[in-house]
């Protein structure tokens, strides 16, 4: 005797349905890194006034910066309130992410060239996570019964 049934027939559809489960796993990570990105932002923002040094690539940082930081509690807020276009917003978020982490990238090039610091010392795996992290997160909206029983478009 099977101890597991085969779960895509044993399940009624609506019970995947709503933002619970690993959809509310993702609100909570997105919204967690949103904040923890401001914090961030600010932190530097202080230090930045503090010493009074202008920095034109960290400018371009912040501004891009604060606005995923702004689209990601629109995305949070959307999936809460099961919006219509809230999967193809959240699949734009995904994807300006995944441009964002290479948009850093480029300006911390540009940042080490223009000060000449050596670059093995700024390259950070986190960039190579964050790659991975959206571009799971994207599948899962691409594939998901919840996100396709709640979010009918």
């Amino acid at each position: 005797m099977n101890k597991f049934p085969n779960l895509s027939e044993s399940i009624d559809p609506d019970v995947l349905k709503g933002a619970d489960g690993w959809l509310a796993f993702f609100c909570f990570s997105i919204l967690g890194r949103a904040f923890f990105q401001a914090h961030h932002l600010f932190k530097d923002c202080k230090a930045i006034f503090l010493y009074q040094i202008v920095d034109f690539p960290f400018l371009l940082y912040a501004l891009a910066n604060l606005g995923m930081i702004i689209f990601a509690c629109f995305i949070v807020f959307s999936l809460h309130m099961i919006r219509e276009d809230a999967v193809k917003l959240t699949k734009i978020f995904l994807l300006s992410s995944i441009g964002f982490v290479f948009f850093t990238l480029i300006l911390t090039a540009v940042s080490i060239f223009v000060h000449q610091k050596q670059a093995l010392q700024y390259f950070n795996m986190n960039s190579i996570i964050q790659i991975i992290y959206y571009v799971v997160w994207f599948q899962y909206f691409r594939y998901s019964s919840r996100v396709a029983n709640t979010y009918k478009s």
